[in-house]
Protein backbone atom coordinates (compact mmCIF):
# COMPACT_ATOMS: atom_id res chain seq x y z
CA UNK A 1 0.00 0.00 0.00
CA UNK A 2 2.62 2.51 1.00
CA UNK A 3 4.22 1.98 -2.70
CA UNK A 4 0.94 1.90 -4.08
CA UNK A 5 0.48 5.64 -2.41
CA UNK A 6 4.06 6.79 -3.01
CA UNK A 7 3.90 6.20 -6.85
CA UNK A 8 0.78 7.92 -7.16
CA UNK A 9 2.32 11.21 -5.15
CA UNK A 10 4.65 11.08 -7.49
CA UNK A 11 2.60 10.98 -10.20
CA UNK A 12 1.02 13.78 -8.85
CA UNK A 13 3.93 16.35 -8.19
CA UNK A 14 4.60 15.30 -12.01
CA UNK A 15 1.96 15.74 -13.71
CA UNK A 16 -0.69 17.02 -11.12
CA UNK A 17 0.21 20.95 -12.95
CA UNK A 18 -1.40 19.48 -16.15
CA UNK A 19 -4.94 18.28 -14.21
CA UNK A 20 -8.04 20.20 -15.51
CA UNK A 21 -9.52 21.46 -12.08
CA UNK A 22 -12.91 21.10 -11.62
CA UNK A 23 -13.19 18.26 -14.12
CA UNK A 24 -16.06 16.95 -13.28
CA UNK A 25 -18.26 20.02 -13.00
CA UNK A 26 -17.68 20.31 -16.51
CA UNK A 27 -18.13 17.02 -17.78
CA UNK A 28 -21.59 17.44 -15.88
CA UNK A 29 -22.20 20.34 -17.03
CA UNK A 30 -21.60 19.46 -21.16
CA UNK A 31 -24.07 16.22 -20.18
CA UNK A 32 -26.97 18.71 -18.96
CA UNK A 33 -26.14 20.98 -21.28
CA UNK A 34 -26.44 17.76 -23.99
CA UNK A 35 -29.78 16.84 -22.11
CA UNK A 36 -31.44 19.98 -22.17
CA UNK A 37 -30.62 20.42 -26.32
CA UNK A 38 -31.87 16.81 -26.75
CA UNK A 39 -35.41 18.27 -24.99
CA UNK A 40 -35.73 21.27 -26.75
CA UNK A 41 -34.47 20.93 -29.94
CA UNK A 42 -34.65 18.09 -32.50
CA UNK A 43 -31.34 18.09 -33.07
CA UNK A 44 -29.56 14.19 -32.62
CA UNK A 45 -26.43 15.15 -30.69
CA UNK A 46 -25.51 12.09 -29.20
CA UNK A 47 -25.33 10.81 -32.89
CA UNK A 48 -23.23 13.27 -33.42
CA UNK A 49 -21.18 12.86 -29.99
CA UNK A 50 -21.06 9.21 -29.79
CA UNK A 51 -17.64 7.66 -30.58
CA UNK A 52 -17.42 6.46 -34.40
CA UNK A 53 -13.88 4.72 -35.27
CA UNK A 54 -14.53 5.16 -38.84
CA UNK A 55 -16.07 8.65 -38.56
CA UNK A 56 -12.76 9.31 -36.25
CA UNK A 57 -10.99 8.32 -39.75
CA UNK A 58 -12.71 10.23 -42.00
CA UNK A 59 -11.66 13.70 -39.80
CA UNK A 60 -14.87 13.83 -37.39
CA UNK A 61 -11.85 14.21 -34.30
CA UNK A 62 -14.24 15.55 -31.65
CA UNK A 63 -15.61 11.91 -30.99
CA UNK A 64 -12.74 10.82 -29.51
CA UNK A 65 -13.50 13.35 -26.98
CA UNK A 66 -17.06 14.40 -26.50
CA UNK A 67 -18.18 10.50 -26.14
CA UNK A 68 -18.02 11.06 -22.62
CA UNK A 69 -20.05 14.16 -22.51
CA UNK A 70 -23.07 11.60 -23.57
CA UNK A 71 -25.74 11.64 -20.67
CA UNK A 72 -27.37 8.73 -19.51
CA UNK A 73 -30.26 7.45 -21.32
CA UNK A 74 -33.52 8.02 -19.16
CA UNK A 75 -36.00 10.17 -18.52
CA UNK A 76 -35.79 13.56 -17.35
CA UNK A 77 -36.24 13.04 -13.42
CA UNK A 78 -33.70 10.59 -13.03
CA UNK A 79 -31.07 12.61 -14.99
CA UNK A 80 -31.05 14.81 -12.32
CA UNK A 81 -30.49 12.26 -9.68
CA UNK A 82 -27.70 10.07 -12.17
CA UNK A 83 -25.92 13.86 -13.03
CA UNK A 84 -26.14 14.37 -9.26
CA UNK A 85 -24.25 11.09 -8.68
CA UNK A 86 -21.92 11.29 -11.67
CA UNK A 87 -20.35 14.82 -10.14
CA UNK A 88 -20.64 13.36 -6.01
CA UNK A 89 -18.34 10.39 -7.41
CA UNK A 90 -16.44 12.41 -9.89
CA UNK A 91 -15.20 15.10 -7.65
CA UNK A 92 -13.76 12.35 -4.54
CA UNK A 93 -12.00 10.60 -7.75
CA UNK A 94 -10.12 11.07 -10.76
CA UNK A 95 -11.55 9.67 -13.82
CA UNK A 96 -9.74 7.87 -16.07
CA UNK A 97 -10.96 9.20 -19.53
CA UNK A 98 -7.21 8.71 -21.01
CA UNK A 99 -7.55 5.24 -20.97
CA UNK A 100 -11.14 5.04 -22.18
CA UNK A 101 -10.01 6.88 -25.24
CA UNK A 102 -7.27 4.32 -25.93
CA UNK A 103 -9.66 1.33 -25.28
CA UNK A 104 -12.06 2.94 -28.01
CA UNK A 105 -8.89 3.55 -30.11
CA UNK A 106 -8.01 0.43 -30.26
CA UNK A 107 -11.03 -1.64 -29.91
CA UNK A 108 -13.08 0.51 -32.44
CA UNK A 109 -15.46 0.85 -30.09
CA UNK A 110 -15.83 3.47 -26.76
CA UNK A 111 -18.53 4.05 -24.63
CA UNK A 112 -18.84 6.36 -21.33
CA UNK A 113 -21.22 3.65 -19.22
CA UNK A 114 -18.02 1.55 -18.30
CA UNK A 115 -15.92 4.58 -17.53
CA UNK A 116 -18.89 5.34 -15.23
CA UNK A 117 -19.43 2.29 -13.69
CA UNK A 118 -15.32 2.20 -12.91
CA UNK A 119 -15.85 5.58 -10.75
CA UNK A 120 -18.74 4.27 -9.14
CA UNK A 121 -17.17 0.54 -8.11
CA UNK A 122 -14.25 3.18 -7.21
CA UNK A 123 -16.41 5.03 -4.83
CA UNK A 124 -17.74 2.26 -3.41
CA UNK A 125 -14.24 0.78 -3.09
CA UNK A 126 -12.76 4.08 -1.69
CA UNK A 127 -15.89 5.05 0.45
CA UNK A 128 -17.83 2.29 1.35
CA UNK A 129 -19.99 3.31 4.50
CA UNK A 130 -20.99 6.72 2.51
CA UNK A 131 -24.56 6.78 2.79
CA UNK A 132 -27.12 7.75 0.21
CA UNK A 133 -30.69 8.03 0.49
CA UNK A 134 -32.65 6.15 -1.74
CA UNK A 135 -35.78 8.59 -2.43
CA UNK A 136 -34.36 11.08 0.00
CA UNK A 137 -36.05 8.46 2.38
CA UNK A 138 -33.77 4.81 2.56
CA UNK A 139 -30.22 5.16 3.99
CA UNK A 140 -28.20 2.79 1.87
CA UNK A 141 -24.34 2.23 1.88
CA UNK A 142 -22.36 2.37 -0.85
CA UNK A 143 -20.71 -0.83 -0.17
CA UNK A 144 -24.29 -2.38 -0.47
CA UNK A 145 -24.98 -0.20 -4.16
CA UNK A 146 -21.96 -1.80 -5.69
CA UNK A 147 -22.45 -5.77 -4.46
CA UNK A 148 -26.35 -5.35 -5.50
CA UNK A 149 -24.77 -3.81 -9.26
CA UNK A 150 -22.29 -6.23 -9.31
CA UNK A 151 -24.69 -9.17 -8.83
CA UNK A 152 -26.45 -7.49 -12.20
CA UNK A 153 -23.27 -7.19 -14.04
CA UNK A 154 -22.94 -10.72 -13.84
CA UNK A 155 -26.13 -11.73 -14.66
CA UNK A 156 -25.96 -9.92 -17.33
CA UNK A 157 -22.69 -10.96 -18.69
CA UNK A 158 -23.91 -14.87 -18.23
CA UNK A 159 -27.33 -13.93 -20.09
CA UNK A 160 -25.10 -12.50 -22.88
CA UNK A 161 -22.46 -14.44 -23.63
Amino acid sequence: MYLKNDFLQKLQRRFGKYAIKNLMMYIVGAMAAICAVGFVAPVNLIGMFTFNLAAIMQGEIWRVITFIFIPPNAGIIFIFFALYLYWLIGSALESGIIGAVIAGLVTGFATNFYLNLSLFLAFAILFPNFELRLFFILPVKMKWLACLYLVFLGYEFIVIT
